[in-house]
């Protein structure tokens, strides 16, 4: 007897729809980037593709997915995608004529005090930059949401990373992830707090983390972890935070990370970007 493979479940724990983004574009480039994922695991596998949107201060990404109303059309292929609102609105779920799914979670992104950042992911609510990183962390938790600590270039090193280890093994903290990203590049070393955070059943969540470049759209949906399932179609924000907060789970990551010399361009695009920013800032501060 031939036995259907099991479902997966993708997720890309770490997407931003940036203003220079066309949000059917970055639609259509995640469920491209998933399906690639679910042929490389056997046939035409059924997937559900998951995308936790974070938001920093001043962006709009969810409310932009859902301007697109509830019928448009894809890419180039003729799909159409119909969308709906789950978990009392802090979801999206695209649903393609094929039957094919998406699930976009609301999130938020949180400069802390250290100057590191904490995702919230499964939440519409604002948080204050600049607060302490437990605070934070308690702060999101008591919202309902998924906290968690994504890698960031120079940003685990040092007192900062010291800091975190020690919130690691703190037992009064809720449960917070820790978050890897495609931008480590290949011959950046894995840290050993993800070491230590595994020794903890700490869960390590992967994600693109898409810059603000035109063609960064693309890179939705082409890193992150999977594990087999599917999701509550009715409730997938509360499915997914519950899944992901089990002991008992085991996540298998999926994807390439930056090659060096697309590091290079990255971190020399992203330093040209800053430096026009504050010329802009200052040229509206004094003009």
């Amino acid at each position: 007897m031939n036995l259907a493979p099991a479902e997966l479940l993708l997720i890309d724990a770490h997407v931003h729809l940036h203003d220079c983004f066309v949000p059917v574009a970055f639609l259509e480039a995640a469920h491209a980037n998933f399906s690639g994922v679910a042929r490389q695991e056997g046939g035409n596998r059924r997937f559900t593709g998951v995308l936790f949107l974070t938001e920093g201060a001043g962006e709009c990404g969810f409310e932009r997915l859902r301007a697109l109303g509830q019928a448009f059309p894809g890419g180039s292929g003729g799909r159409v995608w119909r969308r709906r609102e789950t978990d009392g609105g802090v979801g999206l779920v695209f649903t393609s004529d094929a039957e094919e799914m998406l699930v976009v979670l609301a999130g938020r992104q949180i400069v802390t005090r250290e100057h590191m950042e904490v995702l919230a992911v499964g939440t519409r609510r604002r948080f204050e930059d600049g607060q302490p990183i437990e605070d934070v962390i308690r702060a999101v938790a008591g919202a309902g949401a998924l906290p968690i600590v994504p890698w960031g270039f120079g940003k685990w090193f040092g007192a900062r990373g010291r800091r975190l280890r020690r919130l690691l093994t703190r037992p009064d903290l809720p449960l917070f992830f820790l978050g890897d990203s495609a931008k480590r590049p290949v011959f950046w070393p894995r840290s050993p707090l993800f070491r230590l955070a595994a020794a903890r059943g700490v869960p390590v969540l992967p994600g693109s983390d898409p810059l603000p470049f035109r063609d960064e759209y693309r890179r939705a949906g082409s890193f992150g972890v999977m594990l087999p399932g599917s999701v509550d179609h009715a409730g997938p924000a509360h499915h997914i935070k519950t899944l992901l907060a089990a002991s008992s789970l085991t996540l298998r990551a999926f994807g390439r990370r930056d090659s060096p010399g697309r590091f290079v361009r990255n971190q020399a695009g992203m330093q040209f970007l800053k430096r026009v920013r504050k010329a802009s800032a200052h040229c509206l501060e004094h003009g």
